[in-house]
């Protein structure tokens, strides 16, 4: 994975890092009221089919593919309205994609599985409820196999619904996609404890830049 032209090593850093905590919130946020923000939830979705981006930023359609990522992440760098579940969750999809790594075949299965989806997906179109399912179906025959399972607190009647339990496992896999993201530019976890004001000055730079997108 290559870093964009217009990012910096430590730039796509922080972009792959914002697309993982807003695909946990996402799914968090299902979990807990039965509701995604769009925007956030396209962008997040499309990087798992977006196979032949070749940078972290393309991987999410552009900047402002992970604005609400990147509020997040710079909420849980500062501490304000700190999240433990979304902390706890995080760091459960790093250390399962580092074992999905180490996994030739789940990671042949897991690629045939995706590109299936992605030729019957047209881009820009959004994603149906056929799409998420599918998704879900690979995120369940593949990374949900592994030890330590994802648990996902929320609203049990809300969870009782098999449509919000498969975008629940949709926006896993979204988080997983980003977790190797990060991990291919460079992320490392120690660096989050060392480099904390750094990774908060470089997450309002981006937020910046994607608002001056828009």
């Amino acid at each position: 994975m290559n870093t964009s032209p217009s990012l910096t090593r430590a730039e796509a850093q922080v972009l792959a890092l914002a697309g993982l905590v807003q695909a946990v919130s996402l799914a968090l946020s299902v979990a807990r009221d039965g509701q995604a923000e769009p925007q956030a939830a396209e962008a997040s979705i499309g990087s798992v089919l977006a196979l032949a981006a070749d940078s972290a930023e393309a991987s999410y359609g552009g900047l402002a593919g992970v604005r609400t990522g990147l509020r997040v992440l710079i909420g849980q760098l500062r501490g304000e309205q700190r999240d433990n579940e979304l902390i706890r969750i995080a760091a459960t999809i790093i250390s399962l994609e580092r074992k999905y790594q180490r996994n030739d075949g789940m990671q042949r299965q897991l690629r045939r599985r995706l590109e299936a989806i992605s030729t019957r997906t047209s881009p820009g179109a959004g994603f149906d409820g056929d799409t998420i399912g599918e998704l879900a179906e690979a995120y369940l025959a593949t990374i949900s196999t592994l030890t330590p399972r994802v648990r996902i607190p929320g609203n049990p009647v809300i969870l009782k619904e098999e449509a919000n339990v498969r975008r629940i496992r949709a926006f896993l896999l979204a988080a997983l996609r980003s977790a190797a993201l990060w991990r291919q530019v460079g992320g490392a976890g120690w660096r989050l404890l060392l480099q904390r004001p750094k990774l908060i000055e470089t997450s309002q730079r981006l937020l910046g830049r994607s608002l001056a997108a828009v």
